[in-house]
């Protein structure tokens, strides 16, 4: 029986370690995500160059994942963790330009984006504020959903058109050094449009898979995303767009299968799926097979 379903397992410093790495294969994981917003570059290098004889080792099929950081629209630097009550005024501004008790975000856009009663949501959701006044740069909000918030939380403004372009200069100098050190995958965060990956697309070989991210709910109003430039969308946690009527996962889900099965699979005669063979090394899709720990 082949496993279908898939682990993605992300490593980081406590985890980039050879013995780390070789474990996590062990336990099963078949793609390691690569956070582009941490490390350096070299060091990323390392850990991609440790997954590929990790993998040879074991004998098995693991794809490298490395997940762009995208814009950054978080929270500032606190002084101290803050207390969030329902009802209470906050103000937002630019961490350039933050006052007193106002709460820095790094988005300096802020204000040109929010409109008066949207919601700002701040630590995947956990807490919420509806903004009642815009006062370029700073915005002003009611908390909804209390509770404390800490530094370099995220921040997501569901139903808005954010400015920001999800390809930033860092992101461009992150793909470049993917490509080099061999990554199969690389992750777009903030996906809007199928314009947006095909800016990405334009900077990587043909035979790297692009996973479009899907953190705001417009970007599955444009079907031709991951038709036309990419390979795979990405559901991913926190504020959760509008549910795809056509299934729990939809049109991502789908279309991630369809792709794997077009590389990892061949039909038999009654219809079966069955992997097909000749891996030589750890380079693959992640519908790849169901490596040695079978159905899943």
């Amino acid at each position: 029986m082949i496993r279908r379903t898939k682990i993605v397992a992300t490593i980081g410093p406590a985890t980039g370690t050879d013995a780390a790495i070789a474990g996590l294969l062990e336990a099963g994981a078949n793609v390691i995500r690569i956070n582009a917003s941490h490390g350096t570059p070299e060091l990323r290098a390392r850990w991609i160059e440790s997954v590929r004889c990790a993998a040879d080792q074991a004998g098995q099929p693991v794809s490298v994942l490395v997940d762009l950081q995208g814009p950054r629209i978080r929270v500032g630097e606190l002084p101290s963790p803050r207390e969030l009550t329902p009802g209470q005024t906050v103000v937002f501004a630019p961490e350039e330009v933050a006052r007193n008790d106002e709460i820095p975000t790094t988005y300096a856009d802020l204000a040109k984006d929010a409109r008066v009663g949207a919601r700002i949501l701040l630590d995947d959701g956990l807490l919420s504020v509806q903004v009642v006044r815009i006062v370029v740069p700073r915005v002003e909000g009611r908390v909804v959903d209390g509770g404390t918030l800490t530094s370099h939380k995220g921040m997501n403004l569901p139903g808005l058109q954010v400015s920001a372009p999800p390809l930033t200069d860092k992101d461009r100098d992150d793909v470049a050094h993917a490509v080099h050190s061999g990554a199969d995958y690389l992750a777009l965060s903030f996906v809007r449009r199928a314009d947006d990956l095909a800016e990405l697309r334009r900077l990587v070989p043909p035979t790297m898979k692009l996973v479009a991210k899907i953190e705001k709910a417009m970007a599955l109003e444009d079907p031709r995303q991951a038709r036309d430039h990419g390979d795979a969308d990405a559901r991913v946690d926190g504020p959760p767009p509008p549910p795809d009527p056509r299934g729990s996962f939809g049109r991502g889900e789908r279309h991630s299968r369809r792709h794997g099965r077009r590389h990892a699979f061949r039909r038999d005669r009654r219809g079966r799926l069955s992997p097909r063979g000749g891996a030589r090394h750890g380079s693959h899709h992640p519908g790849d097979g169901a490596g040695k720990h079978g159905p899943g």
